[in-house]
């Protein structure tokens, strides 16, 4: 009997088109994403691992269920644990909160065993940490700035390029799909614009100080005694300064020895 339910287990995921997971002794459905964890590097600029792609499979076929507010798991995790200990919590289901900064969708062409993937960049609350989360299932409408929550399994820290060259890194979460949606928050930094938005401004100062101080000094330049070499100054011309050129017109006397 429970070959035959294997059997029929096995058929059912060969229908579904997703891979059956791998036999376990300890009845572990998670034992082969966990066994593809072990080879995961963190702090990598790539999506690209096994794990990842197989617990993309593994959530969008498997949700997890929601557990109620009072529940430890329930309870929205502080990132900074993950990017302290990764190796404590890899592979294991947390519940994170964050306000979105991005939003997009992605379809993964060299891989078709996997559905479309929507991808979301978020930011704390409260504080300047960054966390990336991948779901499997269309969460519809978020607008950016909303508050968000979800259950999904942490794969590893991902490391990226900020806009400005500067290199950061982030939780990397998979998850089914939302668990909680609220409305926009008020006005979240986000981190990467604001450190480019920070050189800009310095730049503008910096500049800005430059054009001060040579005008001031362009005013502080006094002309020269009259003649042809006098240096002009930033102000606009005066009769005085034509005088070198009314004198050197004079008709002269003529001489008396002529």
């Amino acid at each position: 009997m429970t070959f035959l339910l294997s059997q029929i287990w096995i058929s059912l995921f060969l229908a579904m088109g997703q891979p059956a997971p791998a036999a376990d002794a300890s009845g572990d459905p998670l034992a082969e994403g966990k066994r593809l964890l072990e080879g995961v590097r963190d702090g990598v600029f790539s999506f690209d691992d096994p794990a990842f792609y197989w617990f993309c499979r593994y959530v969008h076929s498997h949700p997890p269920p929601v557990e109620p507010a009072d529940r430890a798991s329930g309870t929205p995790l502080n990132w900074k644990v993950l990017l302290e200990r990764p190796s404590d919590h890899r592979g294991q289901l947390v519940t994170i909160e964050g306000v979105v900064l991005s939003y997009q969708a992605h379809d993964v062409t060299n891989r078709p065993d996997l559905p479309r993937l929507y991808q979301m960049e978020l930011s704390q609350v409260a504080g300047p940490l960054l966390c990336s989360l991948v779901l499997t299932e269309d969460p519809g409408d978020v607008p950016l700035h909303s508050v968000i929550k979800a259950q999904g399994y942490f794969i590893k820290i991902r490391g990226f390029r900020a806009r400005d060259g500067a290199e950061n890194s982030s939780p990397l979460i998979v998850a089914n799909n939302l668990s909680e949606l609220r409305a926009p928050a008020a006005r979240v930094a986000n981190p990467l614009e604001d450190r480019l938005s920070s050189r800009l401004v310095g730049a503008v100062v910096a500049m800005a100080m430059i054009w001060f101080f040579m005008r001031r000094r362009l005013r502080s330049v006094e002309p020269h005694a009259g003649g042809p070499g006098a240096r002009v100054r930033a102000e606009s011309p005066s009769d005085r300064d034509f005088d070198w050129l009314v004198k050197n017109d004079q008709p002269r006397k003529p001489d008396r020895d002529a």
